[in-house]
C-alpha cells in the first residue's frame, strides 16, 4: 500500500462493501501563494477573483461541510462516507459528464446532456445555493441524475450570491462551448433555457459580469487566440453571449 505522501489524492476504493472515492488533501498552498492571490483580488473583476480552496486538511474538511450541507438540501452530490485527519471517504456517483459527452457522437444526445446540466444548476440556485465551479467535469451521471463534484471552492467569501450564480453560469457555459459546432446560438440556447427554467433573477448579475469580462473577451480576439485552448475559447463565447444581455 501506497503511503499518504505517494498515493494519488483521488482514488477508487471500497467502503464497506461499495464502490467509493477517497480523496486527500493537496499540498498547502505556500504564504507567497496565498499574498499573491491577495494582490490580485484587486486587479480582477468578481468572476475571476480567486476563490479556490488554501490546501491542506482544512480545506478538504471544508468540502466536507459543503457537500453536507448540499445534500441536506436535496442536492444530488457524493455521501460523505468518511471523514479522518488524513482523508475523506465519498460515495461513487458514476462516470463523469465531461467523458460521457466526448464519447457520445450524436450531436442531438449531447445537447440533451448539456440541457439537462444546465437545468441542474438552474435547480441549485433556486435552493439559494453556488458551485463555486461547475465545469462538465465536476459533474457525474447516474440512472439519468446529474451529481454535483468538487465543491473545494466557495466563491460567498468574496461575492455576493448573485455574483456567485452569475459565475456559476458564464463556467458552465463555457465548459459546454467545447461540443459546440456555433457556439453563439447555441450557448445562447442554454442560457435562455437556464432563465426560463431558474426562479430566480440574476440578469442584472450576468449582465455587469457580461461588462465586466468584455474587456478581456476583446484582448482574446485581438490577438486572436480564442483557439488557443478550450478554456480560453469557453471563456471567449461564454463572454460573448453575455455580453448580448
Amino acid at each position: 500500500m501506497s503511503s499518504d505522501k505517494t498515493a494519488p489524492r483521488i482514488a477508487k476504493t471500497q467502503f464497506e462493501g461499495t464502490a467509493a472515492w477517497i480523496k486527500r488533501p493537496e499540498k498547502q498552498r505556500s504564504n507567497i501563494y496565498s499574498f499573491l492571490h491577495w494582490g490580485l483580488s484587486f486587479f480582477l473583476p468578481s468572476a475571476l477573483q480567486p476563490t479556490g480552496a488554501h490546501g491542506g486538511m482544512p480545506s478538504l474538511l471544508d468540502e466536507a461541510t459543503r457537500l453536507r450541507a448540499f445534500r441536506a438540501a436535496s442536492v444530488r452530490v457524493p455521501d460523505v462516507l468518511e471523514v479522518t485527519d488524513k482523508h475523506i471517504v465519498l460515495s461513487d456517483c458514476g462516470p463523469q459528464l465531461l467523458g460521457i459527452l466526448r464519447e457520445t457522437t450524436d450531436r442531438h444526445s449531447r445537447q440533451k446532456l448539456l440541457e439537462k446540466a444546465m437545468r441542474n444548476l438552474a435547480d441549485l440556485h433556486v435552493q439559494g445555493l453556488t458551485h463555486g465551479r461547475p465545469h462538465l467535469k465536476d459533474m457525474t451521471l447516474l440512472e439519468g441524475n446529474i451529481f454535483l463534484l468538487d465543491l473545494e471552492e466557495n466563491p460567498l467569501a468574496v461575492m455576493s450570491l448573485g455574483a456567485a450564480q452569475a459565475r456559476d453560469v458564464w463556467l458552465l457555459l463555457a465548459s459546454s462551448t467545447e461540443f459546440c459546432e456555433v457556439p453563439v446560438k447555441e450557448l445562447t440556447a442554454l442560457l435562455s433555457m437556464y432563465q426560463s427554467h431558474s426562479k430566480t433573477d440574476i440578469n442584472q448579475e450576468l449582465q455587469a459580469l457580461g461588462r465586466d469580462l468584455r474587456v478581456f473577451r476583446r484582448i482574446i480576439g485581438l490577438v486572436r487566440a480564442q483557439k488557443s485552448s478550450r478554456d480560453v475559447s469557453g471563456a471567449y463565447w461564454a463572454t460573448k453571449v453575455l455580453e448580448a444581455l
